[in-house]
């Protein structure tokens, strides 16, 4: 949620929202997104951390081993993120981009993030570009009176 709301940009995944279903999103989702889901999965994870007791199954109670080989696993998959978050970056900073400069490239969408269909590629960067969807959408904050809005 943090990674496509605060990295990829909200105003970027409503964009993206709008042009798959033809239908604005409004403030009440934004807020959703970008504020209240992350500070609620971090109060669980707090939660859950602070609660937690040792694993059992019925009676029987996981050993040190169980419990280090799940802590293994999930520090592997968790440290995908980093390790080509590091692996982007090095990769700018060996083409002659300062640290600085290699980091916020990183976190700047590529322009081959688009759909895979060139007619719908070429629609998405149209409507990017604000050349087409001249229709009034429908939305939360937005609601359609004589516009006929059509469904995927």
């Amino acid at each position: 949620v943090i990674a496509v709301q605060w990295v990829y940009g909200i105003n970027n995944f409503c964009r993206d929202i709008e042009f798959m279903l033809g239908r604005k999103t409004g403030w009440y989702w934004k807020f959703c997104w970008a504020g209240l889901i992350p500070i609620v999965l971090l109060v669980v994870f707090i939660y859950t951390v602070f609660n937690s007791k040792p694993l059992h199954h019925g009676t029987y109670v996981f050993g040190p081993v169980a419990i280090g080989v799940g802590l293994v696993l999930t520090v592997v998959a968790l440290s995908m993120l980093p390790i080509a978050f590091s692996s982007g970056v090095v990769n700018r900073v060996r083409k002659g981009m300062s640290c600085f400069e290699a980091v916020v490239d990183v976190f700047r969408p590529s322009s081959k993030w688009a759909p895979r269909d060139p007619v719908l590629r070429q629609q998405y960067r149209d409507y990017v570009a604000g050349r087409a969807m001249d229709q009034q959408m429908e939305g939360f904050d937005n609601q359609a009176t004589d516009v006929e809005i059509h469904r995927f």
